[in-house]
């Protein structure tokens, strides 16, 4: 939870600094879900047909702060 944390702070970071790069982020959602995609498939085992094709969450949902996919929001509440 904390790499995540961190991780948004950062790309929060590099947006503020660079406001150009905001056009390409949609873009590069999916690309970072693709790349997840195959090492889930990976790690797991799991066919890649299980996987939705594209990202299924929002650039707003994944830089939010309180989103962490498949745990329930409270446990974001133990700060």
């Amino acid at each position: 939870m904390a790499t995540i944390a961190i991780q948004r702070l950062e790309i929060t970071e590099l947006i503020e600094e660079s406001p150009s790069l905001k056009p390409d982020l949609e873009e590069a959602l999916q690309q970072a879900y693709l790349k997840a995609i195959n090492l889930a498939v990976q790690e797991t085992n799991s066919p890649k047909h299980i996987f939705p094709t594209e990202c299924p969450y929002s650039l707003v949902d994944v830089l939010g702060d309180r989103f962490y996919p498949g745990e329930p929001n409270d446990l974001l509440d133990e700060d």
